[in-house]
């Protein structure tokens, strides 16, 4: 597969390759965007993946053995649609970035590690949020 952006031409073995590449587009001038124009990209971006998906979807067709993969195409395309909701409810760069990151980690079949971190507890230590997400959010 051959995806296309800003005139640069980049070759993917599978589509879940292409849309993580895709959704880490926008994310790239998160720190200089504003949150409308951010908003504005992602839901861009979801258009996109949504029209992807059905030109996979039609492409698959005729292809019987394709089952596990127009499945997975129509759940992306359910996804997109949630995220588009979604990001209605974001009121901050921060909370449209995580959105993201979660989508493009639970695309890659991937997630956060709740309860990562080291505390001690014999010294009362408690673990604020997740160090992991923490860590990637500000990293951007």
């Amino acid at each position: 597969m051959e995806v296309i952006v800003n005139n640069a031409s980049f070759h993917f073995n599978h589509v879940k390759d292409a849309l993580s590449y895709m959704w880490s587009v926008p994310l790239q001038h998160e720190k200089y965007s504003s949150l409308e124009t951010l908003k504005e990209n992602a839901i861009v971006m979801c258009d996109l993946v949504i029209e992807l998906c059905s030109l996979e979807k039609d492409r698959l067709k005729k292809n019987t053995q394709a089952r596990s993969e127009k499945s997975f195409l129509t759940r992306t395309q359910t996804k997109m649609g949630e995220m588009k909701k979604n990001l209605a409810k974001k009121k901050t760069n921060e909370e449209v970035s995580q959105l993201i990151y979660e989508l493009i980690l639970s695309s890659e079949n991937k997630s956060t590690l709740p309860g990562f971190g080291f505390c001690s507890k014999s010294h009362g230590d408690k673990l604020k949020g997740n160090p992991e997400r923490d860590s990637i959010l500000r990293e951007q």
